[in-house]
């Protein structure tokens, strides 16, 4: 399944702690987020804009010579 999964760094709540931090997952599921969308596969996107001409998705050669 598709998703973002990061692991960031929280305080602990609480006067008392001090600045203490903790590890702690911050996590998005596209299928439970959104149940009624069809997340389209990686390839099919890039097909779809080749059949449509869209060319943002491709690096020109200028900038690959550049590079």
């Amino acid at each position: 399944s598709e998703g973002i999964s990061l692991q960031v760094l929280t305080k602990d709540s609480g006067l008392d702690k001090g600045m203490r931090l903790r590890p702690g997952p911050l996590d998005l599921d596209f299928n439970s987020a959104f149940p009624k969308r069809r997340i389209p596969e990686a390839y099919e996107r890039l097909l779809l804009e080749v059949i449509k001409g869209q060319q943002y998705l491709f690096v020109r050669r200028d900038e690959i010579e550049h590079a």
